[in-house]
């Protein structure tokens, strides 16, 4: 089955190599309706599984953004439509899946990862072998509702997100292209990527939505480079050693990203009086960017023209239209019909919260044994994380600020030090608000063609307890805190269904 979808997805590709344009946009749609209609019967039919979807995905998205490059500039309004549907189609299936129940199976999944970590930590790479325990539930929510959820998405368009949008607000979606040999592999199975291209979709309300071309492969080095000024000059700052020549030089590179990022017309949009707010959806690497500190010739920031909100795509702005249609057919109530007024912030962790010595530890014998996992379980590369003193001061700050906000009717709750567990953490029920300030980390294991849904449970926060587990001090770790380490997976699986926001004040959360 799997080698006749292969077959299915990429014999339409190469009907596109038209000279007339019609045609070719013609045979574009039919080739999407195609593609969807595949999808869904085969979930319906239990031939998908959810650890599979995002890599199954990954052939239909393939062809539809090589031919929509074809089209830029003859049919741009088909291209735009064509980005907004699918990109970031398997997060937005996976998002849409955990309203429906998926969520609890991730969750299971993780705790079973959780303990297999504290009992064994040989073994913490086997996450996919773990996950199987519990996979088979996902897949019954996937069959029931990916088919309705997947249907959902193929009908969404610019116009849709238009709707959404405020008079000052505008969108820009960023979408990389993969583009094929396709005399050398007329079918490319496997795909065989040459190069990468981009598109950008900008999208205002009441206005004609514009396509343009991205040149991702003079974008990618001066996008690392500015990641790697940017952390450089962290570093120097922390070490109190001269940093500012590494500023100009990263003012130089800023002026250079934002000239190939957006072309002048655009830039001419965001410094306009009328935009005050631009949604900004990189793909890839470009989430590496700041967009804040992109500098045009005169050494002004985008940042101080417009204010940047971030969002994987613009089919964040239209997901609740869906979640509520679901919601309709399910008979739940939404989010509005609830008064929900709790708060919730989670800030400075105890990172070397352990069990105290019971009455057999004590006496030298009781000391020599307690320090054994110091000398012989902490490998030569494992660093302890440093506490956030700064990260309380902020929390009682907000705590405060909540506290009048509303007229004074929000619930706050403050969880720092020894009570901001894992186990605090995953017992929230979808709290009007999450405050999150801690260490964050991503290392996800990521393959543009053959990703799965499981390629983010290395990225994550660090809780309560961190360093217990870090320096291998397994006999000491306290229930609640477990690893000390929220996973992306376990925070899948978190009841957030009527919470409106959750912050995370950390590194590496973008």
């Amino acid at each position: 089955m799997q080698s006749f979808l292969n077959l299915s997805f990429a014999s339409v590709g190469p009907l596109l190599h038209l000279d007339e344009v019609d045609k070719a946009a013609e045979v574009f749609h039919q080739s999407e309706q195609f593609y969807f209609h595949i999808i869904t019967t085969q979930m319906k039919d239990g031939l998908w599984s959810v650890d599979d979807t995002a890599r199954l995905l990954f052939h239909p998205m393939v062809m539809i953004f090589a031919n929509a490059l074809l089209l830029v500039g003859k049919h741009d309004a088909l291209v735009a439509d064509a980005v907004i549907r699918w990109k970031c189609l398997p997060s937005e299936l996976r998002a849409l899946l955990i309203r429906q129940g998926v969520g609890e199976s991730f969750l299971n999944t993780f705790q079973s990862i959780n303990t297999a970590k504290m009992t064994n930590p040989t073994e913490t790479d086997k996450f996919v072998a773990l996950a199987s325990k519990h996979i088979q539930e996902a897949n019954r929510v996937l069959q029931q509702s990916g088919p309705e959820i997947v249907t959902m998405l193929s009908k969404q368009s610019c116009q849709q997100i238009q709707q959404h949008l405020e008079p000052d607000q505008v969108v820009l979606e960023n979408c990389m292209a993969p583009l094929y040999d396709t005399k050398a592999h007329p079918v490319p199975i496997p795909p065989k990527c040459i190069k990468l291209s981009g598109i950008l979709v900008v999208i205002q309300p009441e206005r004609e939505t514009m396509v343009k071309v991205v040149d991702f492969k003079k974008l990618m080095p001066l996008s690392q480079k500015m990641h790697d000024l940017l952390m450089k000059e962290v570093s120097l700052k922390q070490a109190g050693k001269p940093w500012k020549h590494l500023k100009e030089e990263g003012n130089k590179v800023a002026q250079d990203i934002l000239q190939v990022l957006l072309p002048e017309d655009v830039q001419s949009i965001l410094t306009s009086s009328r935009v005050k707010c631009a949604f900004f959806c990189p793909d890839q690497f470009i989430s590496k960017l700041p967009l804040d500190l992109l500098q045009f010739s005169n050494k002004e920031t985008l940042g101080s023209k417009c204010a940047i909100a971030y969002l994987s795509s613009a089919k964040e702005l239209v997901r609740e239209s869906i979640v509520i249609q679901m919601r309709s057919t399910a008979a739940c109530a939404s989010p509005g019909e609830l008064k929900n007024t709790e708060c919730l912030i989670f800030a400075n962790p105890n990172f070397d919260l352990e069990q105290q010595s019971s009455e057999s530890d004590v006496g030298l014998w009781g000391s020599l044994v307690s320090l054994f996992p110091s000398f012989f379980s902490l490998p030569s590369d494992t660093k302890k994380v440093e506490p956030l003193p700064k990260s309380e001061e902020e929390a009682h700050e907000v705590d405060s600020i909540l506290s009048t906000a509303q007229g004074g009717m929000l619930t706050t709750h403050l969880h720092t030090g020894d009570q901001a567990t894992l186990s605090a953490v995953l017992h929230v029920d979808s709290p009007l608000l999450i405050h999150l300030s801690t260490h964050g980390f991503s290392q996800p294991q990521f393959d543009y063609r053959y990703s799965s849904l499981w390629t983010d449970t290395r990225s994550g926060l660090l809780l309560a307890g961190a360093n217990t587990y870090l320096v291998g001090r397994f006999n000491r770790i306290v229930e609640e805190a477990g690893t000390g380490e929220l996973s992306a997976l376990a925070a899948s699986g978190m009841r957030l269904e009527n919470t409106s926001l959750v912050y995370l004040s950390t590194c590496r959360s973008s």
